[in-house]
């Protein structure tokens, strides 16, 4: 059966075209339509008179179009759209959080991250004593800072030595040092194995009350330590131990009659098993609940007096961590501690023990972080069986430029040596300023002011101090 065959492409769009639209229309219509109705449209844009200027905006046909070429395929027939022929917009540069940040060095799979400081200044009393004199000074620091880039596990490394040399008190000259190294092992994506190693090369501090006033200079103090932790979180659950032991180590005095001191009483050894059980409530909350043991073991049977030093101690703590956006952190703890000398001579020490921090970032340019802490550290202080520790400070940062950063802090540390009767009360407030040349280079200058306040008659001091210098890192 034959079908029906189709009106003229005139007659089913109502009729002729209207003079002026046949064009338009036509080429709207080829560009959607079935091939057979394009080819009929041709036939019918023949018989269409020409179109007038006034009707499109631009010279008619004289002619109806040729219609002997061979039909294009409908995509090379279609006009460019306005987006391909628009020239493409250039990509906006991403800005750097820090453009004046050290950029290190690689080594194989290690980031290297190496500085060196040189300064120079005056301390108007660095034997922190009452009317003592000042001296200038020069001060050289080198640090490096490692960091792997493995796609599992993670090892880091932050090593710092530092000397500084006074020109009127040479006895006061002495080394400083730090260095750590940390290595993260993923064993399986629930549970993380953690070792470190650490140690440490400094000295008493000046006018120390454990350090006999005969002694001359400084006394040097080495530490060294390592622990071994795991972590194991299936699921919001995290359940971490951490075993270490540290090692503290005096060295000999010099006393001001030539002789020397033997300082073996004070070296002792420190065990901890500490316990950390957290659930996470949401990504920004973690309440967590804290249990630690710890042995001190000294290594002479007996101190200056003939007093047992060995000790145990015992610490439960409730804490949290909230870190509600990326403008504030905050993490605390507090609880109870406890330590009991060996010795029947010297009395136990218990009560409130905490740690926390602040961090609030009101603008990029500005960051401000909050800290406190208290707890029970060893002394050999004649007659008091521990140091309970309290200390606080404020500091704030502020980039007046990206290459300009002030720092201020204010700090308040108090000592109480238990059984002894003697209170320390120190305050401290510190200035700094530095101006980055480029990525490599910066100047650095600081002014500082502390006073201590001793329940003892005349040890009472005050200590100031002005620093410039400059900084290279890579």
């Amino acid at each position: 059966m034959l079908g029906r065959r189709k009106a003229p492409l005139r007659t089913r769009l109502g009729g002729a075209l209207p003079p002026g639209r046949s064009i338009l229309c036509a080429l709207a219509l080829a560009a959607f339509a079935h091939p057979a109705v394009a080819q009929e449209l041709r036939g019918t844009l023949a018989e269409t008179p020409p179109t007038s200027s006034d009707d499109l905006g631009f010279p008619a046909f004289e002619s109806a179009p040729d219609t002997s070429f061979a039909e294009p395929p409908l995509e090379d027939a279609m006009p460019p759209s306005p987006a391909e022929i628009v020239e493409p917009r250039r990509k906006r540069r991403i800005e750097e959080d820090d453009p004046y940040a050290p950029l290190g060095v690689r080594a194989g799979s290690f980031i290297l991250k190496p500085s060196f400081e040189t300064s120079g200044g005056y301390e108007s009393n660095p034997r922190a004593e009452a009317g003592g004199k000042g001296s200038t000074f020069t001060r050289a620091e080198a640090d490096l800072d490692v960091a792997s880039d493995w796609a599992r596990h993670q090892f880091t490394a932050k090593i710092r030595g530092a000397y500084i040399a006074y020109q009127d008190i040479h006895d006061l000259d002495t080394p400083d040092f730090a260095g750590d190294m940390a290595l993260r092992l993923d064993a399986r994506s629930d549970l993380k194995i953690d070792l470190a190693i650490r140690g440490t090369i400094g000295s008493d501090r000046p006018g120390d009350p454990e350090v006999p006033e005969s002694v001359v200079g400084r006394t040097e103090v080495y530490t060294s330590g390592i622990s071994v932790g795991a972590t194991y979180k299936p699921n919001r659950l995290s359940i971490g131990s951490t075993l270490s032991a540290d090692r503290y180590f005096y060295a000999d005095s010099k006393l001001n009659n030539g002789d020397t001191l033997d300082n073996s009483p004070r070296n002792y050894t420190a065990y901890e098993l500490r316990e950390r059980i957290g659930y996470e409530l949401s990504p920004a909350l973690e309440p967590f609940v804290e249990v630690a043991g710890n042995r001190h073991l000294y290594e002479a049977d007996d101190d200056f007096l003939q007093e047992k030093r060995d000790s145990t101690g015992v610490e439960a703590l409730l804490g949290a961590r909230f870190e509600p956006s990326a403008l504030i952190a905050i993490e605390g703890k507090a609880g109870y501690g406890r330590r009991d000398p060996d010795s029947s001579k010297l009395e136990t020490i218990d009560g409130l023990i905490a740690e926390g921090s602040l961090i609030w970032r009101p603008s990029v340019l500005t960051t401000m972080t909050l800290t406190g802490a208290s707890s029970i550290d060893e002394t050999t202080l004649p007659g008091a069986s521990g140091a309970v520790n309290r200390s606080t400070s404020i500091k704030v940062e502020h980039a007046l430029r990206r290459n300009l950063i002030l720092t201020g802090q204010l700090a308040y540390d108090r000592v109480d040596y238990e059984g002894a009767d003697f209170v320390e009360d120190q305050y401290s407030a510190d200035l700094g300023v530095e101006y980055r040349f480029t990525r490599s280079v910066a100047l650095r200058a600081r002014v500082a002011h502390l006073k201590l306040e001793s329940s003892v008659p005349g040890e009472d001091y005050t200590s100031d101090l002005i620093e410039m210098g400059l900084r290279f890192r890579r």
